[in-house]
This record gives structure tokens, C-alpha cells and sequence, in this order.
């Protein structure tokens, strides 16, 4: 079978498996909120947003209220009486995103009698004392599901926090493929972190005709967006500072804010997938990278993050694909890429 029937095949076995996972967890709610709407420019999260609404679609669930971290509001979500509440993945189940797992905790501690799924995510502490608070919150819950994607972060769950766990593969997996977004410029892009997930072995591309860059930030010769997208992030950087400051504000007009996530997720999203396709060949330490190569089509060569997280999701759901080569160090990565240029 060729590479490409390989993907088609694994992505639809992954998108089976959360579909499954996913409706076991919400046991027949049919309407719920959707808190942590990753408003920023890491190309991951949007595409674990995306993907956690269109496995919604499958199972035939209406989302009602959504936030973004800023914006979060008990009131408003109460009001929307959802059956249950989702907490977007995205950054990690732990200590070093303070934004999004703030309000992890809030939505645990202002609603602990309402089911409550953590979608798949990575779960890493860092330090004791934010992993204390969280087990506390845990503990206290009524009905709380973690849904996690790699049996490392399974085995932590089960031996530290108090409530179900189950398997899940990442959410970037429920979309579907997308052709490749443009035709490749260079041999090789070579999107590496510059963040705190960064394992700190800088790229070293050597003589390859090479970009080596990270998503974060702008880029000197950005993608463009769509005019809808370039309006929808208008408006929502007018609404957010107040919606922010004021929870009033922030009740009133949730739904003129869910209303642009969308385009912006999609805008997000599109320009990573483009990013990526400018290589002929994509070495990442981005696990993210990593799913919307695969998601493309693209032969890649994966590095690990600083905690471990990728190379646990490689081995969990998509070692097996040909399109996927993991190396140890850049220098691995660098001779793994240039016999797949040669191939």
C-alpha cells in the first residue's frame, strides 16, 4: 500500500478511536459549553479547537457557550445550562501554562457538580505545590473525566489525580487530511520550538537548503489571511480587553466572541499548514508539526520536546506511518532528512 493509503487509513482509526472515547465521556450529553479557546498564534492549539468541534458534529453535540481564557464567565456559562463542560487541550494538563490551566481550575472549582471533560491532553508538573491545588480540585469534583493521549500521562492520572482517565487520541487527529497547502520553496523547513517546551539542541540544518524557523510570532513573509478572518480579529481584539475587565461585559457578549473563533481558529491553522508545506521535507520538535505534517502528507523527522510529550504520542498512535521518522538529536534529524531528500 502506498504512504498515502497508509495515512488515510491510520488518521480514520485515530478519528474512530475519539469518536468512541469521546462519546463514552459525555455518557448522552447533548449540549455543551466549550471554555479555552486558544486565542493565540500557536498553530496546535487552534487545530485541537477545530478538531474537538468537528468530533462534536459527528456525535450530534450542540456547543453552547465558549470562552477563551480572558474571558471566562461562571455567570454566562451557567445561564447557557450546558449538560456537561469541555475543556480544550492545548499547552499541558500541569504547571507550565498558567493561562489555560487557570481556568482548569476555576471551571472545576465554580462547577463541581456538572460533568466536566479534560480533552485529550499531556499531563507535567513541575513543582509540588501546583499539583497539590489540582488534586484537591480533582478530588472535590463530582463527575470529572481525563481524557489524556499517551500512556505516560495516563500512568501519572491514575497514580496521582482522583478521577476516571481514559486514552484518547489527540484531537488534531479528527480533522481531516488537507492536500498540501502550497508547493514546497526549500528542501527542508525545519520548525523548531523557541519556547519553554524548547529541548534547548538548537537545529542545525548544516548545508541543507533549509528555513529554519518557529510558528510563535510573525514571520517576515506571512501568509495571508482571509478577509473574514482579518475582520473577525478585529472585532475580537475590540471585545476581549473589556469583555476582561468587566464580567458584565464578558456575559453579554460571549456570543458576539464565540462568533469569531472560528474564522480565527481556521486563519491560525491554515497558516501553519502552509509554514510547514514549504519544505519538501519538515523537521519538527513540535508535536503539533508533527500532526498537521502527517495530516498533509508530508515526510517528516520528529524531535522530542523538553518533557517527553511528542516522543510519547509518536509511540502511542503514529510510529507506524512511513511518512513518520523520529531521531534523537539534530544531527540525527539533519542525515534523516537528507536520505529522505535523496529518496
Amino acid at each position: 500500500m502506498s504512504p498515502a493509503g497508509d495515512v488515510t487509513q491510520l488518521l480514520a482509526a485515530l478519528r474512530s478511536r475519539i469518536d468512541a472515547v469521546l462519546g463514552e465521556a459525555l455518557e448522552g450529553a447533548r449540549r455543551v459549553a466549550f471554555v479555552n479557546f486558544p486565542n493565540h498564534g500557536n498553530v496546535g492549539d487552534p487545530a485541537l479547537w477545530l478538531g474537538g468541534h468537528a468530533a462534536l458534529r459527528r456525535l450530534g453535540v450542540r456547543v453552547g457557550y465558549q470562552c477563551e481564557p480572558r474571558t471566562y464567565a461562571p455567570a454566562a456559562l451557567a445561564a447557557s445550562r450546558p449538560e456537561a463542560i469541555l475543556i480544550n487541550g492545548g499547552g499541558n494538563f500541569g504547571d507550565l501554562w498558567a493561562g489555560q490551566q487557570g481556568v482548569r481550575e476555576r471551571v472545576l472549582a465554580d462547577f463541581p457538580g456538572v460533568p466536566t471533560v479534560q480533552l485529550p491532553q499531556s499531563i507535567h508538573f513541575t513543582k509540588d505545590e501546583p499539583l497539590r491545588r489540582t488534586q484537591r480540585l480533582v478530588a472535590a469534583h463530582a463527575d470529572l473525566t481525563l481524557l489524556v493521549r499517551d500512556p505516560v500521562s495516563l500512568a501519572f492520572a491514575e497514580q496521582h489525580l482522583d478521577a476516571p482517565a481514559r486514552l484518547c487520541p489527540d484531537l488534531a487527529f479528527s480533522l481531516e487530511e488537507r492536500p498540501r497547502a502550497r508547493e514546497p520553496r526549500c528542501d527542508v523547513l525545519w520548525l523548531a520550538r523557541q519556547d519553554k517546551e524548547s529541548s534547548g539542541a538548537p537545529p542545525d540544518p548544516g548545508d541543507l537548503d533549509a528555513e529554519v524557523l518557529d510558528w510563535l510570532g510573525t514571520l517576515p513573509d506571512e501568509p495571508d489571511w482571509p478577509r473574514s478572518a482579518r475582520l473577525a480579529l478585529r472585532l475580537n481584539q475590540s471585545l476581549t480587553p473589556r469583555a476582561r475587565r468587566d464580567p458584565r461585559i464578558a456575559r453579554r457578549t460571549w456570543r458576539l466572541l464565540a462568533a469569531t473563533y472560528r474564522p480565527l481558529a481556521e486563519a491560525r491553522l491554515q497558516r501553519g499548514l502552509e509554514i510547514l508545506a514549504r519544505g519538501e521535507v519538515v523537521v519538527t520538535d513540535r508535536l503539533h508539526g508533527h500532526v498537521l505534517s502527517l495530516l498533509q502528507g508530508i515526510p517528516h523527522v520528529v524531535l522530542d520536546n523538553s518533557y517527553g510529550k511528542t516522543r510519547a504520542l509518536v509511540e502511542a498512535d503514529t510510529g507506524c506511518s512511513p511518512l513518520v521518522h523520529w531521531a534523537d538529536t539534530p544531527d540525527e534529524a539533519r542525515e534523516i532528512a537528507r536520505g529522505l531528500l535523496a529518496s
